[in-house]
């Protein structure tokens, strides 16, 4: 096992070295083109050996716009940023860890901005139920086309 070693922060302890286990330590080692499949119950030490490899490609031959992280639900996702951002100590382009639908999303906005087109907006629930609600209003103010179901 690799021992670790805490120096203090505003928010608490933050790793300079992970303690890894074997299996954490073949993850962390892990070079470009290879891959593995990680799993275990929850706190395992699945994230800890997810954040020993992103740190090892930091430090040896990545730069931080070259990694992506993807987590299940947002929670992890801050969570896992937070760790992987108060380690490294740098500036990224952006987070290194995110939801697959924040991604997908930065992707829309950045083709939109690209074609010149006004970037996509995320709403709310109630905002979208009140757009639908002006739509269907707005639709029932006419006479139905004569193609429109009966029933």
């Amino acid at each position: 096992m690799v021992d670790a070693v805490f120096r203090n922060h505003g928010l608490g302890a933050v790793l300079d070295s992970l303690t890894l286990s074997a299996s954490q330590l073949k993850v962390s080692q892990l070079e470009a083109g290879q891959n593995a499949l990680v799993y275990g119950v929850p706190a395992s030490g699945k994230s800890t050996a997810l954040k020993a490899l992103v740190m090892n490609r930091l430090r040896t031959d990545l730069l931080p716009e070259q990694i992506l992280v993807l987590t299940p639900n947002r929670d992890s996702a801050t969570k896992l940023r937070d760790e992987l951002a108060l380690e490294y100590q740098g500036a990224t382009p952006g987070p290194l860890a995110r939801t697959l639908a924040s991604f997908a999303f930065s992707i829309l906005r950045e083709k939109a901005l690209a074609l010149g087109f006004n970037p996509p907006e995320l709403i709310t629930g109630s905002e979208q139920d009140q757009i639908i609600s002006e739509l269907i209003e707005e639709f029932l103010k006419h006479d139905f086309p004569e193609n429109w179901p009966k029933q």
